[in-house]
């Protein structure tokens, strides 16, 4: 048997048998591997599915709008001219909310006052983002 001298080095050499030692050959090399501890580690798992809703373009974009969009209508003609804006550009209210903007703002809200996605006003459907 050949051994290094040296303590510290004589782990070092291929010749000194070690039960915590292991050899793998991976792509035609020889590796040696030497575990130093265990360690406890979590394996997660990703599961994908689907769901069949539809099988045309019209039909998917019914299946949307109705699991996952609002429908505005009968607004007020201040309602009105929020949507417009926001259509246009942006439309921006500070804290106390005034009632037309409030009233439409909880309509576009569902569960935990989180934003519904997509938003069907005249004839057209749009994304929809309150912040």
């Amino acid at each position: 048997m050949f051994a290094y001298e040296q303590t510290e080095i004589r782990d070092q050499s291929v010749f000194t048998p070690d039960g915590a030692t292991h050899y793998l050959e991976w792509d035609e090399t020889l590796l040696r591997l030497t575990f130093e501890g265990q360690q406890t580690v979590e394996i997660t798992s990703t599961t994908v599915s689907t769901e069949l809703v539809a099988t045309s373009p019209a039909a998917f974009t019914d299946h949307i709008g109705d699991n996952r969009g609002v429908v505005l209508d009968s607004l007020t003609t201040q309602q009105q001219d929020i949507v417009t804006q926001a259509i246009d550009e942006t439309y921006t209210e500070c804290e106390p909310y005034s009632e037309p903007f409030n009233d439409l703002r909880e309509r576009l809200s569902i569960r935990d006052h989180i934003a519904v996605l997509l938003v069907y006003y005249d004839g057209n459907w749009y994304f929809g983002h309150l912040y």
